[in-house]
């Protein structure tokens, strides 16, 4: 994937550790080399405390894959439900404004609406600011990174962290798409494979059934199965998500 740079490099610190940042993030392609990686050398860059970072859709804001470095459980449960959607404000903001942002939570505090419930729960969660980015695939999965406390922040930081961007959210559809390509063969049943395809081919229940020589009974029970092994929330949302992940032929 060819992703063009949105700051002219002539304008970047510390161009020779970029680099070598860049080049680090093109080798991963494990959720334990990602996680080292940013507890490593972009910690260390940048200062924070903790992070965490997904990929998913970005109009939907449905999440595929989570990794938490260290953020808090209970401020993930509050924001995330339980079929996976995300609800931030803050995620919310970066998916309106498409760049970096930087948030200082009692600045916040005197925001009315979602920013101002967001600040209460950011400080029971020990967050004084955090710093978000993602990058969104016109066509395909959008990351979303979110970095808590660092040391300091400025626009150098800004562009910095703007620039390296493409790099880990290709290094974070790479670990994504690993993980389903080795679950691909154990994360569903090949009869339930073969009921997958026909929905996403438009196929009704009782279509389906006399195709398989099955009780439409039969079908809805290998349905549910799907459902709840993909986390769908309905028949097309399992046809897509079983095409997203390679489990079925478009």
């Amino acid at each position: 994937m060819q992703i063009e740079n949105r700051i002219p490099l002539s304008n970047l610190a510390e161009p020779s550790l970029f680099f070598s940042l860049v080049e680090s993030f093109q080798t991963i392609s494990t959720e334990s080399k990602l996680s080292a990686m940013l507890h490593g050398d972009i910690q260390q860059r940048f200062g924070f405390e903790s992070f965490v970072c997904g990929i998913g859709s970005a109009p939907s804001g449905r999440i595929y894959h989570l990794i938490n470095g260290g953020f808090s459980d209970a401020y993930l449960k509050y924001y995330i439900s339980d079929d996976k959607h995300i609800s931030s404000p803050v995620f919310k903001r970066w998916r309106k404004q498409h760049g970096v942002q930087h948030i200082n939570v009692e600045k916040t505090a005197t925001v009315f609406g979602d920013l101002a419930l967001w600040s209460q729960n950011a400080r029971d969660a020990g967050i004084k600011s955090m710093v978000t980015h993602g990058f969104s695939e016109p066509m395909g999965n959008c990351s979303y990174f979110a970095f808590v406390n660092p040391v300091e922040w400025n626009e150098q930081q800004s562009r910095f962290l703007d620039l390296l961007m493409p790099n880990m959210h290709a290094a974070l559809n790479r670990v994504y798409a690993g993980l389903c390509n080795s679950t691909r063969d154990r994360l569903i049943t090949k009869r339930e494979g073969e009921v997958l395809q026909m929905i996403a081919g438009g196929k009704s229940n009782s279509q389906i059934a006399d195709r398989l020589g099955l009780s439409p009974w039969t079908i809805k029970i290998h349905i549910t199965h799907i459902m709840r092994k993909l986390n769908a929330s309905s028949r097309s949302h399992a046809a897509a998500l079983g095409i997203r992940m390679g489990l079925i032929d478009i």
